[in-house]
């Protein structure tokens, strides 16, 4: 028993060494799915398929069957004679030869210094600051020391020590952004304030940690850091990648230690605030300033902004760095930019609205000493300079809250990369369709490749995602045996991909009859025909059936009076035959009002009525035809669209032809035919409209605006009208009085009174003269400021009308003087 006893551990030992057991199992479980390497056997899929793909460029190389599957008790014998000769771990099985084959990489190669490798994480990166509406949310949350930031913020459940002093400091946080390129001017972009509160305490051996609350996080639009850029000799405003960002936070009142965390001196040391009230330059002076550098890129929350405090003059670094939780957005419709770790949609877990991640498994990183140690075992692939976009898009009906519909129904991927499994990523566009026909049959994938027509390159590729319609009846469950043997010849990817699945025993590929009629696709613009004519019979009667009477009865249509018969029969005469000018009208009348109502812009309006008018001419006939009376459109408005108007006019088309293309009555093709029928060469042009339409200028409805000139110079053609650019910034001057006001001269006798000038030039030109060109422009929605424009006047008539003060003014003081003489 002695013996026994010493051998066998003591209680407490046992219980050591089972809770020893159970942390280490429970650990490894939790920490397995991050560090270790994929399943086998997408990689085995992959090489099956690179496999299948050489056999088919070379037909001669004879292909083994495998004969494990016809005797599966003799699987020793088969593979002996099967399979003469394997290459490592990346080797795959051949027949006959493997010098075809590129031999495996050694183990000791050593991945290029540029290359990362990403083993469970995919970065998509998404240009959410371009879509419409978007603007940046930036909320400051925490000051804490930068060698430990990862470790010391302190968790929602912590208790804070009973009685540690918590000294609160009303400030100002002070918001501004500028334009960082060289030659810009000093002018801020935009500047915002916010009112916070600064909460310091000790955090132990993390140092200091300093609590910020802001009372409303900070909001900036992106139109309000768009500037003008300029290339190949055209301006525009858009959102470049250098801009300066600064966050200053000053103290209110007096009365509290200030500042909130310590800070370097020269040569010192440490300086805390103690010191510097000892030195009587007073406890709240001073400010806190971080600054970032990376817009439109937002900071990560994961990364310290360094802390510096500017104190009479000078400099003082810190060691601590500010927390900023920060996301593009669209204007009350939630979150636009995506997470890091894949295509985070709400569309393939509805039921979980926060996506698979959840908020503990975000914050867990993996590895560092395994990942090294896989990275050298496994060297990463060279990855691709230029990686094709994926935008997937899905009905709004697969998500279920109404505020997330809009907001994720597109959204785009670098590379070929799968939505769902967010460590998947392929070369080739078919792999990738493999894969999500193969492994995600949940849902059904509608792949569109695009290809650019004008470099024949790749374009964005979109794949819808849809639910399948669940099955009427119910299937019964099928419990008998399947036996299925590879065949001798190479598995085609293409044709299983286009629904030939006979190589694995499913159904053929699908024969269709042949057919003289296109059934996919558009025609093209030189195969589109005019609109049908009428085959009109006047003259042919309709006999009808005369009860008590032998002889019948013939009764003739005309325009303007249209019996109505049971007995009328195919050969009366055509719909085309009824006037429905008074329609047309109405719906002309009706589009002014709704253009009053919208503000639409005259070039809005009259688009809006020129295709109305021509739909209706055509009789509204089915959306399938609507790529067909589009191209008639272009060529029957070809001249007014590209020599009426200028830019203004042609983005709204634009916009116009993106609406069609969107709802997906036509397509890329159909776009690009459009913009080559309008703006291509005279002797290219393709054949106008047949003699029998009647001409828009002759019909003297629907139509506010004459038809252009038939002959029209190049350059006025090209070039806007002077009136459509503002003269203080050289810019075009578009209708939109909600986005940027415009401005009149008020003068009644000006000669240039339909120039139009920017509201914000005029007011920002009258306040750089005041302010040396250094005060921010005034608003021009505010009421004294829009009370000014009403009297505002143009250069020329403001010189006018001096000249003519000075002139009475010097008639009157002559007049005085002879009078008194007199």
């Amino acid at each position: 028993m002695e013996n026994g006893t010493q051998n066998h551990p003591s209680t407490s030992q046992r219980h050591r060494l089972f809770t020893q057991d159970l942390v280490g199992h429970f650990t490894w479980e939790l920490e397995r799915p991050k560090s270790r390497q994929h399943l086998f056997l997408q990689r085995n899929v992959l090489r099956v398929l690179e496999h299948h793909k050489e056999r088919l460029r070379d037909p001669s190389s004879r292909a083994s069957r495998p004969l494990s599957a016809a005797n599966p008790h003799n699987t020793g014998e088969a593979s002996a004679r099967t399979t003469p000769r394997v290459s490592g771990l990346t080797g795959v099985v051949n027949s006959d030869t493997t010098k075809d084959q590129p031999p495996p990489r050694s183990r000791d190669t050593k991945p290029e210094t540029n290359i990362r490798r990403s083993h469970r994480f995919r970065k998509i990166v998404e240009r959410a600051h371009q879509q419409a509406g978007a603007e940046l949310m930036l909320d400051l949350s925490s000051i804490r020391k930068k060698l430990t930031f990862k470790k010391n913020l302190r968790n929602d459940d912590e208790r804070p020590a009973k009685r540690q002093k918590r000294d609160k400091v009303r400030c100002l946080c002070h918001l501004t952004i500028w334009d960082n390129r060289d030659g810009s001017a000093a002018v801020p972009l935009t500047s915002k304030t916010s009112d916070c509160l600064v909460t310091g305490v000790e955090n132990g051996d993390h140092g200091h940690l300093v609590d910020i609350e802001l009372d409303k996080p900070f909001i900036v639009s992106a139109e309000e850091i768009r500037v003008p850029v300029t290339r190949s000799n055209t301006t525009a405003l858009e959102i470049i990648d250098k801009y300066f960002l600064e966050f200053k936070i000053i103290p209110c009142k007096t009365g509290s230690l200030w500042p909130p965390v310590p800070i370097l001196g020269k040569s010192d040391g440490d300086n805390f605030s103690q010191n510097i009230k000892q030195s009587g330059s007073g406890g709240l002076q001073g400010a806190i300033v971080t600054q970032y550098t990376h817009l439109p890129t937002p900071p990560d929350m994961n990364v310290p902004l360094s802390v510096l405090f500017l104190h009479q003059g000078k400099t003082y670094r810190t060691k601590y760095g500010l927390q900023v939780r920060s996301v593009w957005q669209k204007a009350g419709a939630g979150r636009v930019a995506q997470e890091s770790r894949g295509l985070d949609l709400n569309s393939f877990l509805s039921d979980q609205p926060n996506g698979i991640h959840t908020r503990g498994k975000a914050r867990q990183q993996g590895h560092e000493p395994l990942m090294t140690f896989l990275e050298g075992i496994f060297p990463p692939s060279p990855v691709p300079q230029n990686q094709p976009e994926v935008c997937y898009s899905f009905p709004g009906g697969m998500v279920k809250r109404a505020d997330v519909a809009e907001e994720f129904r597109t959204a785009t991927a670098k590379g070929y990369g799968c939505p769902i499994c967010t460590g998947r990523s392929f070369r080739e566009l078919e792999k990738l369709r493999f894969h999500l026909t193969t492994m995600h049959t949940k849902y059904n994938f509608s792949v569109k490749p695009g290809t650019d027509r004008a470099t024949n390159g790749p374009s964005p590729v979109h794949i819808k995602v849809d639910q399948p319609r669940r099955p009427t009846v119910r299937k019964e469950e099928d419990d008998g045996e399947m036996l299925w043997v590879a065949p001798t010849s190479p598995f085609d990817l293409q044709a299983f991909l286009s629904g030939d699945h006979s190589w694995i025993g499913g159904r053929g590929p699908i024969k269709l009859q042949p057919s003289s009629r296109p059934t996919t696709g558009y025609p093209l613009a030189k195969n589109v025909p005019d609109f049908r004519r009428a085959r009109r019979r006047k003259i042919k009667p309709i006999v009808l059936e005369a009860r008590g009477n032998n002889k019948p009865q013939c009764m003739y249509t005309s325009v303007s009076n249209r019996p109505v018969s049971p007995n009328e029969g195919p050969r009366s005469e055509s719909d085309d035959e009824i006037d429905n000018e008074w329609l047309i009208a109405m719906q002309m009348e009706c589009l002014d009002l709704i253009a009053e109502k919208g503000n639409w812009s005259p070039y809005e309006r009259e688009l809006a009525k020129r295709w109305d008018r021509h739909r209706m001419e055509e009789q509204l006939e089915h959306p399938t035809f609507v790529s067909n009376s589009l191209i008639r459109f272009a060529r029957k408005h070809k001249e007014w669209l590209r020599n009426s108007g200028g830019d203004e006019l042609l983005s709204c088309f634009f916009e116009f032809l993106v609406n069609l293309n969107e709802r997906q009555v036509i397509d890329d093709d159909v776009v690009a035919d459009v913009n080559e029928l309008i703006f291509m060469d005279e002797s290219r042009a393709c054949p106008t409209a047949s003699a029998g339409s009647t001409p828009l200028a002759n019909s003297g409805l629907g139509t506010s605006m004459a038809p252009p000139a038939m002959a029209v110079p190049q350059e006025e053609a090209q070039n806007p009208l002077p009136e459509l650019v503002c003269p203080l910034c050289n810019k075009l001057v578009k209708f939109k009085p909600k986005r940027n006001p415009i401005t009149f001269c008020q003068d009644p006798a000006c000669a240039t009174a339909s120039q139009r000038y920017h509201s914000r030039c005029i007011l920002y030109s009258s306040t750089s003269q005041k302010g040396k060109g250094k005060a921010a422009a005034p608003n021009p929605e505010d009421e004294a400021i829009r009370f000014r424009l009403k009297f505002w006047l143009c250069k020329a008539c403001t010189v006018r009308r001096k000249e003519r003060t000075t002139a009475e003014a010097d008639a009157h003081a002559s007049g005085g003087i002879v009078g008194t003489v007199s």
